[in-house]
């Protein structure tokens, strides 16, 4: 295995059935925190031109989320399923947003 596609040594600790959902204006995307590699915590301080590195995001979502973080939350879980979308453009999407919601949940609940 490649180094850029082992998990980011900052989420190694976080529970692998650990789920973050988003929902925007009833579409949702999901982020596993344990999946996220060296190669998207890096897209995601790029793209967020430094302002994000994952262990800060997961530190800001615990005091709550606001524009910045949902959006840092959307890019990682649209680029980790595959999508080629800038940070910039999901940032611009969330502004728009009339209903927001995140929830925190163990795969395989109900």
């Amino acid at each position: 295995m490649a180094k850029k596609d082992k998990p980011a040594e900052q989420t190694v600790d976080a529970d692998p059935a650990l789920v973050l959902d988003i929902t925007l204006d009833g579409e949702t995307w999901s982020l596993r925190p344990a999946d996220v590699t060296v190669a998207l915590a890096s897209a995601l301080r790029l793209q967020s031109h430094g302002a994000w590195r994952v262990p800060t995001l997961m530190s800001a979502l615990e005091e709550g989320a606001g524009p910045e973080e949902i959006a840092a939350v959307v890019f990682l879980a649209r680029r980790a399923a595959g999508e080629a979308v800038t940070y910039d453009a999901v940032a611009a999407g969330i502004s728009g947003a009339s209903h927001v919601a995140m929830e925190w949940r163990t795969e395989g609940d109900a």
